[in-house]
């Protein structure tokens, strides 16, 4: 079924948003991921597509940190690629994320920058 739906250039895009509190903090995040079958690969001898797969997301709340009101607004952008069987089986997959954002101690008035890199690699085990 994978086969007839997947085809060389199709391209298919997603939204997810999420609300949670993380760290006393109300937080929003939406995003958006792009996926664009990039062509046949060969993974452990099984014929495989390539999926490419950009993403951008922000993230913005409010509340209580450690006693202080905060708020935190951010963005990401991800790039990665998941590789996908003729058969419809997950084979792997890799990505990096950039994420950054400024974090405002309310009632202090102080703001400060952060940021991080992640790279994942997600193998299938067997």
């Amino acid at each position: 079924a994978t086969a007839a739906v997947l085809a060389l250039g199709a391209t298919l895009t997603d939204t997810s948003s999420l609300s949670t509190v993380q760290s006393g903090l109300n937080v929003t995040r939406q995003a958006i991921s792009t996926f664009i079958v990039a062509g046949d690969t060969t993974i452990d001898g099984t014929t495989a597509w390539k999926i490419n797969r950009n993403s951008s997301s922000t993230t913005s709340g409010s509340g209580n940190l450690q006693g202080q009101n905060a708020s935190i607004d951010g963005t990401s952008t991800a790039t990665g690629e998941v590789f996908l069987s003729h058969d419809g089986n997950f084979l792997g997959g890799q990505a990096e994320e950039n994420v950054k954002a400024k974090v405002t101690l309310t009632d202090a008035g102080v703001s400060f920058d952060i940021g991080t890199t992640a790279t994942s690699k997600i193998e299938r085990m067997n």
